[in-house]
């Protein structure tokens, strides 16, 4: 476990408080103050804030730290052809529409009782798996798998869709396998660890992905 610590801040020099520290797939906040201590055994921390560029940094940089974060314009996340989102957006009715793909086929969804969510998995002509999941308990985070949290590469984009916010997170581990996260409040597409072949069957999909209202 190693320790990091330091302050968050904007381009103004003004502490961010409520900024999102994601490590080993945890989620902790900075303080009021844009303050932050906390022990972690990932080989790297996100730090994320609504239209702020997320920041990357490796364990061993954050002791004692200043964390400058910059203002972006989020991409707008594309909508499907034929759908239109003018007006206010629901936040329970958007849904991920998956295109259809050369390689991949689609299983028959469940229904997961205890967390109120339904997957909806799909599957590539490697028997690779990719799950869509929607529902209430469907929270915006990253997947639990450890090694998700041991990847030796990491990128992200942020979008934004009226007031929500959608993430598309990527990174690599050291043995070469790749996974990938889609996301928002109550809905994410995700795959992975997987060897580079089968998360490309997987990429062409999710590129593909659109926004129903």
């Amino acid at each position: 476990m190693v320790e990091i610590s330091g302050v968050v801040v904007d381009e103004q020099g003004k502490p961010i408080p409520d900024v999102h520290i994601m490590h080993a797939g945890v989620d902790f906040k900075t303080r009021a103050d844009g303050t932050f201590r906390v022990s972690t055994s990932s080989p790297f921390v996100v730090f994320r804030h609504q239209s702020f560029a997320s920041v990357v940094r490796r364990p061993g940089e954050l002791k004692d730290v200043r964390i400058q974060m910059s203002t972006i314009s989020l991409k707008r996340f594309p909508g499907c052809n034929g759908h239109k989102l003018a007006g206010p957006i629901n936040p329970v009715r958007i849904s991920f529409e998956v295109p259809d793909t050369p390689g991949i086929s689609r299983l028959d969804p469940t229904f997961d009782v205890d967390y109120a969510v339904r997957p909806y998995r799909l599957r590539s002509n490697r028997s690779a798996v990719m799950q869509h999941g929607r529902g209430y308990a469907w929270s915006l985070g990253f997947p639990l798998d450890p090694d998700v949290w041991a990847s030796v590469e990491y990128d992200e984009s942020v979008f934004e869709l009226g007031a929500i916010r959608i993430v598309d997170a990527r990174g690599m581990n050291a043995d070469g396998r790749r996974w990938r996260f889609l996301g928002r409040l109550t809905e994410t597409i995700s795959y992975g660890p997987l060897p580079p072949e089968e998360a490309a069957i997987f990429d062409r999909a999710i590129d593909g992905v659109c926004v129903v209202n």
